[in-house]
Order: C-alpha cells, then structure tokens, then sequence
C-alpha cells in the first residue's frame, strides 16, 4: 500500500500528512487533479450504465429508482 501511495503523491494525485499520536499511520487526501481523475474515471466507468438510463424519461428514471428501492427492502431484511 505504501508504494502505490508514494507513487501517487510522486504523480501529485494525492498529499499525505504526518499525525502527531501515530507514526504508523498517514492521512491522505486527494489533490485538486486526483479529484478530477478520480471523477473522471467515475464517469467513464458509469457511462455504460447513463447510456441505459438514456431511453428512459425523467419520469420514468424516477418510477425505476423507487421500484429498486423497494425491490432492495424486499431482499434485505429488517435490522433491529
């Protein structure tokens, strides 16, 4: 894990940050260009799944989102 985190931060993808308690461990957050590859890989991977929603109306999109919604509740049962 270290390497490919070194690797980005090289790349300017991310910064890490020493912590004052634990030496063992280092915060690591995006940078403004990780953030944009990072959104850009998100769109291109959900593109397949835009393409297929693009048949449907807004109005539609909505019908199909409550359906799932409830379709999920049905297969997942009830935490107390």
């Amino acid at each position: 894990m270290t390497h490919r985190l070194n690797k980005l931060a090289q790349a300017g993808l991310i910064t890490r940050r020493s912590t004052e308690g634990d030496g063992r461990s280092l915060p690591v957050e995006l940078t403004a260009s990780g953030r944009q590859k990072a959104e850009a890989a998100f769109r291109e991977d959900m593109a397949p799944e835009a393409k297929l929603l693009g048949g449907l109306s807004d109005e539609e999109q909505a019908q199909l989102t409550d359906l799932l919604r409830r379709l999920e509740a049905s297969l997942v049962p009830d935490e107390l």
